[in-house]
């Protein structure tokens, strides 16, 4: 969970420092973002690798025909991922250093992620003859759904020298799965009817994270990469024992020594698995004797300093 955390705010120091230059001339907002529609989908798969899901379902009903079976196939998929970055310069504020207060300037970037999918598939089919039949429906729904809200805070001084960050976040994740299969068995003047449903759901929140990180230095980041000259690498390391700055006509290396890492996160996690439906009053059991539901919700809550601690990246420009 604590790496995770720390994965998150390397991709956001990523995000934040690209447009630093532009952020640094410009006081207006900067957001980027990416959006992508899953109803494009099954067009999006056969442009990429050739194979029409549509054109698939009908050859396969064709077959179905072929063989004397009435066979229909349904899918519908549909939903939307978007993620969007804005950056912006935040107010004044005031932290302890060593024992005395100090303000800072601050720089925010907020990352949004709304992602929400459904994909529904049904196939339906009838088959019979004299002697018995069958009539058969079988369902599946898929629903996913990711939400996050997180808010990256970088603290400078006069100079730009960085000298720690925050980032505040929630998510909320679930993923849920059903499965339904109905229909009719006859033969020999005998019916058996059966209307299944199994379904399994999981979800996990992170509700008021807060990893802070302080710099025993402040850093000259910023600094360097504004100088950053065309064909020129840097690479930063947040976590090394010493603070240093190498300069090379090719690559500059910066590490910073980052003592102060502390965590604070909540979570809960739910899990559900249902099944219902199973004919068991056909072999002279009441009916829904089978029938379960197992579900649970376990909550947790951090509340300290992060044992392992690393962050850096590099960048390079053309």
């Amino acid at each position: 969970m604590r790496k995770a955390l720390a994965a998150l705010l390397v991709g956001l120091m990523i995000a934040t420092t690209l447009p630093a230059n532009v952020a640094a001339d410009e006081p207006e907002p900067i957001a980027w973002g990416v959006e992508y529609d899953y109803s494009n989908i099954n067009g999006d798969i056969a442009s990429m690798i050739g194979i029409d899901l549509q054109e698939v379902f009908q050859e396969v009903m064709a077959a179905g025909d072929d063989s004397g079976i009435d066979m229909l196939i349904g899918s519908v998929t549909s939903g939307s991922t978007t993620i969007v970055f804005e950056q912006y310069d935040g107010s004044m504020t005031t932290l302890d250093v060593d024992g005395t207060p100090t303000d800072f300037s601050t720089k925010m970037t907020e990352l949004t992620v709304r992602h929400g999918v459904l994909d529904d598939f049904a196939v339906h089919s009838e088959w019979s003859d004299s002697y018995g039949g069958i009539d058969l429906t079988i369902g599946y729904d898929a629903e996913q759904l990711f939400n996050a809200n997180v808010l990256y805070t970088e603290y400078f001084d006069a100079n730009m020298g960085l000298h720690g960050m925050d980032m505040e976040m929630d998510v909320e994740a679930m993923i849920q799965y059903s499965v339904g299969i109905s229909g009719e068995l006859s033969g020999d003047g005998e019916t058996l009817p059966f209307d299944i449903d199994l379904t399994l759901s999981t979800s996990f929140d992170i509700n008021n994270g807060l990893l802070e990180v302080r710099m025993d230095e402040a850093s000259p980041l910023y600094n360097e990469m504004a100088n950053l000259q065309p064909g020129q690498r840097l690479t930063w390391e947040c976590g090394s024992d010493d603070s240093y700055v190498d300069s090379g006509s090719e690559e500059v290396s910066i590490g910073d020594v980052c003592s102060d890492s502390s965590i604070h996160y909540e979570t809960e996690t739910s899990v559900l698995f249902e099944l219902e439906g199973i004919p068991t009053e056909e072999v002279g059991l009441p009916a829904g004797d089978f029938d379960f539901s197992i579900s649970d919700t376990v909550t947790d809550m951090y509340d300290g300093e992060v044992e392992i601690f690393f962050m850096g990246g590099g960048m390079e420009l053309l």
